[in-house]
């Protein structure tokens, strides 16, 4: 066996190299375009929950002002 490493030319060097950086950036683009993908989804989902507690807020104000009246007359009625 031979402890010589193949030799390749310039022009096949360059061109190995250009195939293995297109395969790394197209590499790096698809994690670029999924953390894009999951930030918007994020977004989307944080501005879910705010309308969620939102109207639950709300709905809970809402039965809160319910609740007031009819409490106060049960005291009126005690009375």
């Amino acid at each position: 066996m031979s402890d010589e490493q193949p030799k390749i030319s310039m022009e096949d060097g360059i061109r190995l190299l250009q195939m293995e950086n297109g395969d790394r950036l197209a590499f790096l683009r698809i994690f670029q375009t999924a953390i894009s993908q999951i930030e918007s989804s994020i977004v989307t989902l944080k501005r879910d929950i705010q309308q969620y507690n939102a109207a639950i807020a709300a709905r809970n104000g809402q039965n809160n002002t319910v609740e007031e009246p009819s409490e106060e007359v049960a005291e009126t009625e005690d009375e």
